[in-house]
């Protein structure tokens, strides 16, 4: 394969990037811990360590993957380098800068290899001057993607507030930290003091799984509840799953409203079978990148480069947050309609029943289903995704995700 002078800077750029993040990963990691140690030593007895401290980056599990064709593939290139590279293997006479190169490409491949990285085997298949299979060709434009993700990580990672706290001098360092805590003080200060405004109704679900249609439904029997503004019943709105005083960046009606300044005499928890929203998340909400973003900092997740795990990880994590705000009831959009309706006459908030909303499409985007090339990435997701898909299914009474 001819190697162009642009595949060329971006393997550069790539390589780099690879070396980069576990350094920045290192640094962040003790960043976090000495701000989190100095502002506990600066504090006043009133804040709590829950209100500032922040979780280190956690190191990915070791996955497993499925045999999958495409696995296969990888696996045959894995084995060619290999034969190539292995340090067993090099001819006797080899030199000793040679070796290292060797064994560098080496550890690389493998690392490609546990990881299921095919950007990075193709990389060392490329330097090694091993020839690709159509496959593994077909895979280059993932070099760009993962450089892409990499950058991504890095960015967030440096311009967070430990990042540029600890690259601080200490004259600035104290600055720093005594807005930090000033910040909080006014935020308590102004929560303790503001009287807290009571609705009926939040509806929270993750985006494209029915908060829309839910607030549409609640509407039809009577209730002003808005979808991503306040009605004067409550709001649908899946950026409220954040909990606490947390800010919500989306939707008209945010300004200082948080999920603890209000009191909600009931929370609805909209689902959706996933064989239908992951599609519509991979298509449509996945590629707005603000959503993407404030999903993955809130959810704690990463993306893979997969747009079916990058589904599920968001689907899974919006879960647990909303799980953690305990709903007082969970709404399968598909066929609780009647079942929600009784709920709420019984707790004396709707009364008047209509089917006329009942199962229609509301807010709905244009998008593929499962076509050809979602049905080749759902392939690829490895078993640790599908099980925690699937124990979601389960969980809220949809069959296992089988995707054919």
């Amino acid at each position: 394969m001819k190697i162009n002078t642009n595949l060329k800077r971006l393997i550069r750029e790539y390589e780099f990037l690879l070396e980069d993040i576990d350094d920045v990963l290192e640094i962040h990691k003790t960043a976090n811990q000495e701000l989190n140690r100095a502002i506990r030593m600066a504090k006043d007895d009133d804040i709590d360590e829950s209100e500032f401290e922040k979780d280190e980056v956690e190191e990915d599990e070791v996955e497993t993957f499925e045999d999958t064709p495409e696995r296969k593939v990888l696996k045959k290139l894995f084995r060619k380098i290999v034969f190539k590279c292995h340090p067993d293997r090099l001819p006797t006479g080899t030199s000793e800068s040679e070796k290292a190169k060797m064994q560098d490409l080496y550890e690389k491949a493998v690392l490609a290899h546990d990881r299921d990285n095919w950007g990075l085997m193709v990389v060392v298949a490329i330097k090694l001057d091993i020839k690709l299979p159509k496959e593994a060709k077909d895979m280059v434009g993932r070099i760009a993607e993962e450089t892409e993700s990499l950058r991504t990580q890095v960015s967030q990672l440096t311009n967070s507030f430990a990042w540029q706290w600890y690259h601080s001098e200490e004259e600035l360092r104290s600055k720093m930290i005594g807005d930090y805590l000033n910040t909080l003080k006014r935020i308590k200060q102004k929560n303790a003091t503001k009287k807290k405004e009571n609705k009926k109704i939040l509806v929270v679900g993750h985006p494209r799984t029915g908060t829309g249609y839910t607030a549409k439904l609640l509407q039809s029997w009577g209730l002003d509840v808005q979808h991503e503004r306040m009605g004067k019943d409550g709001i649908s709105h899946w950026g409220m799953a954040v909990g606490g005083d947390n800010p919500v960046i989306f939707g008209e009606f945010i300004d200082n409203m948080t999920f603890n300044s209000v009191e909600w005499d009931t929370i609805i928890y909209c689902v959706r079978d996933p064989k239908d929203s992951i599609p519509s998340i991979a298509y449509t909400e996945n590629t707005n990148k603000e959503s993407f973003e404030y999903r993955m900092k809130w959810g704690e997740f990463n993306s893979k480069d997969n747009p079916i795990v990058d589904a599920i990880n968001s689907i899974v994590s919006w879960d647990k947050l909303i799980q953690s705000l305990e709903p007082d009831f969970v709404f399968r959009i598909e066929n609780q309609g009647k079942e929600l309706f009784d709920f709420l006459k019984q707790k004396k908030i709707a009364k008047t029943y209509s089917e006329d909303m009942l199962n229609l499409k509301y807010n709905q985007r244009n998008h593929g289903g499962w076509d050809n090339e979602l049905k080749r990435r759902f392939n690829q997701v490895p078993r640790k995704y599908l099980n925690e898909i699937n124990n979601y299914c389960i969980k809220h009474g949809y069959k296992p995700l089988k995707i054919e």
